[in-house]
């Protein structure tokens, strides 16, 4: 997938139920979250991945040609 990078926003948030943190036994955090949101992208493509660089291989000796 390619597009444009997400034009983000500052966020708020209005309603928190934090239960996931405490369950594993991890401490509450000690600041308000951080929020970012994004209207989205329009123009995306969506297909097979393509390597944004060439990668260099070793060819080696060609098929059936002897070892030294």
């Amino acid at each position: 997938m390619e597009h444009a990078p997400w034009p983000l926003h500052t966020g708020a948030v209005e309603d928190l139920a934090q239960s996931l943190t405490t369950a594993v036994g991890l401490p509450m955090p000690s600041q308000a979250p951080l929020v970012h949101f994004s209207p989205g992208v329009r123009r995306v493509r969506i297909g097979p991945s393509r390597p944004r660089w060439r990668v260099r291989r070793d060819t080696g000796p060609a098929r059936g040609a002897p070892r030294n």
